[in-house]
């Protein structure tokens, strides 16, 4: 018996990655860490205050939903909608009785109703230092 017809076992080599699907991965991530950068210096205003804000507690004495704008398009038309709290508060030591921005803007109007259904009574009230005119109250 003879075993001259045995052929050693070669691993294949690595196949090498096309440029572009290299390209392609390294621009996701970069795309990926530029998200994630811009989503920690730049929250959401309906989750609340961040760093640097001013803030008060506030009561509120009324609620509406109100239109906040439409988008229209060639085929069909978007409304958007806002809840809105008038809400007694201090700012810089002077009271405030206004209308704030609570929840939205969203297309569903549903949301806004059921999330005003509970009466909320009060609000975490936050504007920019540089901004006081522009407030903002988060429902609790």
């Amino acid at each position: 018996m003879s075993h001259s017809h045995i052929r050693a076992v070669v691993p294949k080599t690595s196949e090498v990655i096309p440029l572009w699907l290299r390209l392609f991965a390294g621009a996701c991530v970069v795309l990926i860490v530029a998200i994630t950068i811009l989503f920690v210096t730049h929250p959401d205003p309906e989750l609340g205050p961040v760093g640097g804000y001013r803030t008060a507690e506030g009561k509120i004495l009324q609620t509406r939903i109100v239109i906040d704008h439409a988008d229209n398009s060639t085929y069909a038309g978007r409304i958007f909608y806002r809840a809105e709290a008038r809400v007694l508060f201090e700012q810089n030591g002077k009271p405030q009785d206004r209308w704030l921005v609570a929840l939205g803007p969203t297309v569903d109007r549903g949301l806004l109703a059921v999330r005003l259904a509970a009466h909320p009574q009060t609000c975490h009230v936050y504007w920019a230092p540089d901004f006081p005119e522009n407030p903002r109250c988060r429902l609790e």
